[in-house]
């Protein structure tokens, strides 16, 4: 059935005209990642705002009205009305591969992502359905016209965990990584916790990668036993070294595992981030991520991008050789060379470590300028610039070389 209906909608979008100055942008969340940071970079810049048409598809309801009320052009994905703006859009601009099904051959679409993989993905990710794999191999090489990355070893592991052609993963940077270079994060932080952040010294963000993995059959719990998930956490001695250090803790798992923590009781200095208040506030998390002083994480792309500021990460990679062997191991190996900062893996050694991280700024910083070379071409607020210069160059079928090496 969804062979037929991918069949009749491509078929109906090969003749709808195309508006050659028409944008449409799709995320997961809505409004949010790579598209909604190249959204913002277009909606600013007059000139290309005044002469190309943008369009929002969102599945959330409440999302669709905020956009309305703020006088964006934004339509339910499984709409009608939708359906008819994606079809006459010329250009689309992803974070997930939305509409490669769809997509007709008079269109152009770039899929910006969702991070650089440090995690096994795509087809080498053993978690992956056999019939995500199957879609990757039927319809993402001929449906997408590219995809981004940071540097040339990203481009690889990109084009090797998708088999995409290598031609059409192009070097720009992301575009969520220039509101490293431009956002007041501490003030955005601010609206988005509703409370006063200058009683705090330093403000700790801990973002471990998704934990709970769900199958047609099973559902994989979270193998954390607390909020740490160390063996010999203890909540009081947290929290009052947390106080003595002036330190506000923020914990921000991913949105389907966030739920686990609700009724969690957390000690002070601790909060816990939701998607629906960073939602609710039209923002995301790289709004605020510059007013972050200390990283916390385990195998999350966040690392990547925090990796620009150049400020100290804890790693806590306690399921390490269980969640390698789960999905196929990393992307890139060995984990200790390219994750630069401490592993740890108790709560005394956790409590030493980040110490040492808010105290130094400069802790582990030779190691984390060998990653950044490495994986990170460009360091400044210019990606959502490449990006709209590389879909012209596509557009006019142009050279785009300086993209691609």
């Amino acid at each position: 059935m969804n062979d037929v209906v991918s069949f009749l909608v491509r078929t109906a979008n090969r003749v709808i005209p195309k508006k050659q100055n028409q944008i449409v942008f799709v995320s997961h969340p809505d409004f949010s990642d790579n598209p909604r940071a190249l959204f913002d970079f277009l909606l600013k810049n007059k000139e290309i705002s005044k002469n190309f048409q943008l369009v929002w598809e969102v599945a959330d309801k409440k999302v669709l009205e905020q956009l309305r009320n703020m006088n964006i052009n934004a339509y339910l994905q499984t709409s009608a009305k939708g359906a008819w703006e994606f079809m006459r859009s010329k250009y689309i601009v992803t974070s997930h591969g939305d509409y490669i099904n769809y997509k007709a051959g008079g269109q152009i679409l770039i899929n910006l992502g969702h991070g650089m993989a440090l995690k096994s993905a795509g087809l080498l990710d053993k978690t992956e359905e056999k019939e995500v794999k199957k879609w990757f191999l039927k319809r993402w090489r001929k449906g997408c016209d590219g995809i981004i990355a940071t540097s040339k070893i990203m481009k690889h592991i990109l084009s090797s965990s998708y088999w995409f052609d290598p031609q059409k993963v192009y070097i720009t940077g992301q575009p969520r990584n220039d509101k490293l270079f431009t956002e007041d994060g501490k003030k955005n932080l601010e609206k988005i916790l509703n409370m006063d952040l200058s009683k705090f010294e330093k403000i700790v963000l801990f973002a471990p990668t998704f934990r709970v993995w769900r199958s047609r059959n099973s559902t994989v719990g979270n193998p954390r036993e607390n909020i740490l998930g160390f063996k010999d956490f203890n909540m009081e001695t947290f929290s009052s070294f947390l106080k003595e250090n002036k330190i506000l803790f923020i914990l921000r798992f991913h949105p389907e595992e966030e739920a686990l923590y609700y009724n969690v009781e957390l000690g002070d200095n601790i909060v816990l981030l939701t998607s629906e208040m960073i939602i609710k506030n039209l923002l995301t998390i790289y709004d605020f991520l510059n007013a972050i002083d200390v990283l916390i994480t385990d195998y999350s792309s966040i690392y990547y991008d925090f990796l620009i500021l150049d400020r100290p990460m804890l790693f806590v990679p306690i399921d390490r050789e269980k969640y390698a062997k789960e999905k196929g191991g990393f992307s890139v190996e060995p984990y200790d060379f390219w994750t630069a900062g401490p592993k740890v893996y108790t709560f005394k050694d956790f409590i030493k470590e980040l110490k040492k991280c808010v105290d130094d700024p400069n802790y582990y910083h030779e190691e984390r300028e060998t990653i950044n070379k490495l994986t990170n071409k460009y360091r400044d607020a210019n990606s959502s610039a490449r990006v709209w210069e590389l879909l012209q160059k596509l557009s006019k079928k142009e050279s785009v070389d300086e993209f691609v090496y």
